[in-house]
Order: C-alpha cells, then structure tokens, then sequence
C-alpha cells in the first residue's frame, strides 16, 4: 500500500517510548481510582476526584487503544503490530475491571447525599445516574 494511504500513527504517539509513557500514567491512574473503592461516596471530594481520575485515565486508554488497533490494522500480519494490540485489549480489559465500582457505589448510596454533594460541587456523572437521581423522589 502506498504511503499516502497509511495513517501516520506519529500524530498519537511520536514513538514506542512515547506509547509506554502513557501507559505508564494509565496504570498510575488506575491504582489512584482503585484507591476510592468502598469510600467513593463518603464525601464531594471523593467522587469528584475520582471521576476526574477516570475521565483522564479514559483518554488515555482511548489513545493507547487508538493507536494499538491502528497498528494492528496497518498490517495484520505483523507481529509487532499484533501483540500491541493484544496488549492494548488487556489494558481496556484491566481499566473496565478496576472502574466497575463506580456505577454500583453511586446507584447504591444515600439519593440524599449525592444531591447534597451535587450542591457544592460542579462533577460529572454519568447521565443514567442524574436521571436515576433526580426521578427517584
């Protein structure tokens, strides 16, 4: 195939020191939200730091993600290419493993004390949650 017709995976990461970079910062991500499991909801700091923790953990799995696959798909025959996005599953299968106590957290805490944290602080939550919250009474 002709160049002019490859990505130019240069655009995400300049080179594989500049990939495990952010993979690095990814996996410290990872165990600083690991560190909110059983406390998420215990005050608006809690929450609001580790949705801000998820959020910038998201973009960086998304830009790993990005550019294993599109490595993988430049040349499916390749072996670098082919481990790299295997590589890039395991990450996407590692961050949805350590965020799945999120969702249960919240859906499971006091409907009173989430609208009181949502007073205070302008956060991000998922719209299936406000709706949850803001329907249940």
């Amino acid at each position: 195939m002709e160049s002019k017709y490859k990505w130019n995976l240069k655009e995400i990461f300049k080179d594989k020191e500049d990939f495990n970079d952010t993979k690095i910062l990814l996996n410290k991500d990872l165990e600083d939200i690991k560190s909110y499991k059983g406390k998420l909801c215990d005050s608006s700091e809690n929450l609001y730091n580790c949705y801000y923790k998820y959020e910038k953990a998201l973009e960086k799995l998304e830009k790993l993600y990005a550019y294993g696959m599109l490595k993988y798909h430049l040349d499916m025959s390749n072996q670098e290419g082919i481990k790299l996005f295997k590589e890039v599953e395991g990450l996407e299968v590692e961050f949805g493993t350590v965020v799945s106590f999120i969702t249960p957290e919240i859906t499971y805490a006091e409907t009173n004390k989430i609208k009181q944290y949502l007073k205070f602080f302008f956060i991000f939550i998922p719209p299936h949650l406000f709706v949850y919250y803001t329907k249940k009474n």
